[in-house]
């Protein structure tokens, strides 16, 4: 690249290209005809030069957050999803729309089957929302009210605005994730529906099922369970693998009297079906936010965003601000920026590797709050080019071409 000495306005290249000529035009017509012939090379030589503005943009500064446009409403546990510059937050009863570029929110269409605790995926510009709770109904025998677990599949098009019912996952589950690879969308773990005719309240059924829809062929297969069974956990994908994170199974700490998470860090290779153990997390969390950047404009990591330790005490009250960071090459964690609103049962939607932390809860309130994370190694993409000529030539380059243009010019002045 052109240093800012050696990049030149057309003016300039101008005044080089007429002020190099070394012979004496006594004709004014003849002057007049250089003239045309030096400024039409400008203009060839244009598409080839960097244009500088005056007044440069601010630089993004990486690992570091800001505030964004809140949300029209507040909202926790729900889903969101990611098309072509929109971010989509869709929850049991409500679909809408925002533009990180203009900070709009603007309502769409709900999806037909009103549930909560589902998942929710992309593929091909569409949106798969899949599975949840429809709603509670009483045991027969205690008389205690028990989630109802479906396993509907409903497609939203962002383009129509219209949803539309596809066939419904095998296994009805819930409080479980759902993860694109390829032209396939992963089901992992969840939880089971549960008898209703128990006599006592009862303890959920985890799953380690893993079914697999194609949406092109609108049909479901199982693959290889995973190797603990998890629900309410996070998860995020780097190329051909899925990352399993964290479980709602609790263990009992009896010394400090309290119910905590596991930190399990299960890898599903989709490519080989098999899974193995990557390096546990370093804070175990539920209800967080998890999002993965691709390494196009920061390197590829994963984040885990707030959430608790437990399902108790002040930090699952208010929730926690910490930015878990893996880095998959090494399978080491890191610790990033603190995130500014301290949170639980929130969502990150993925822009152009830049992370958004949307909603979710601290204390008695839910929050509208959406705030944005530039990560470690950010580089902010640079905007597309009218032409497919290259924007710049070397001083050497430049020199030839010079050069070129005045030999071409005396020839055709004589």
């Amino acid at each position: 690249m052109l240093t800012r000495s050696e990049q030149l306005s057309q003016e300039t290249l101008t005044r080089i290209l007429l002020n190099s000529l070394n012979w004496e035009l006594c004709d004014a017509g003849m002057r007049k005809k250089a003239v045309g012939v030096a400024v039409i090379l400008v203009f060839l030589v244009a598409p080839f030069l960097e244009v500088v503005n005056s007044a440069s943009e601010p630089a993004t500064v990486e690992n570091s957050w800001g505030t964004k446009t809140p949300m029209k409403a507040a909202k926790a546990d729900f889903g969101v999803a990611t098309v072509d510059g929109r971010i989509y937050v869709i929850t049991e009863s409500t679909t809408e729309e925002y533009d990180p570029v203009t900070g709009n929110w603007t309502q769409k269409q709900p999806m037909l089957t009103s549930r909560s605790n589902f998942a929710v995926a992309v593929y091909k510009d569409k949106i798969y929302v899949i599975g949840g709770t429809t709603g509670f109904a009483p045991a027969v025998k205690s008389g205690v009210y028990k989630p109802i677990v479906t396993g509907a599949n409903e497609e939203y098009d962002p383009a129509t605005n219209t949803w539309e019912t596809k066939t419904p996952m095998p296994t009805p589950r819930r409080a479980l994730q759902a993860n694109t690879v390829g032209d396939k969308i992963y089901l992992i773990g969840g939880i089971l529906q549960g008898p209703l005719d128990a006599l006592l309240p009862m303890t959920p059924i985890y799953s380690n099922l893993n079914e697999v829809y194609n949406p092109s062929t609108n049909n479901w297969t199982s693959r290889a369970s995973s190797l603990t069974a998890v629900s309410s956990y996070l998860s995020a994908v780097i190329d051909d693998k899925i990352y399993v994170l964290s479980s709602s199974v609790e263990s009992y700490d009896s010394y400090t009297d309290r119910w905590v998470l596991n930190s399990l860090n299960q890898v599903y290779d989709t490519q080989t079906d098999n899974w193995t153990l990557g390096s546990p997390m370093p804070i175990p969390v539920g209800a967080a936010g998890a999002g993965s950047t691709t390494g196009v404009f920061a390197p590829k990591r994963i984040y885990l965003i707030g959430g608790c330790p437990a399902w108790s005490g002040p930090d699952f009250y208010h929730g926690i601000n910490t930015t878990q960071v893996y880095n998959i090459d090494n399978d080491t964690w890191t610790v990033g920026a603190d995130m500014p609103t301290r949170r639980r049962e929130l969502a990150v939607a993925v822009m152009n590797d830049t992370l958004y932390a949307i909603g979710g809860i601290s204390g008695d309130d839910a929050l509208a709050t959406v705030e944005q994370y530039i990560p470690v190694g950010y580089e902010t993409p640079s905007p597309p080019s009218p032409n497919k000529l290259p924007t710049t030539l070397s001083p050497c380059q430049l020199r030839s071409w010079l050069l070129l243009s005045l030999l071409l010019l005396q020839a055709w002045v004589y």
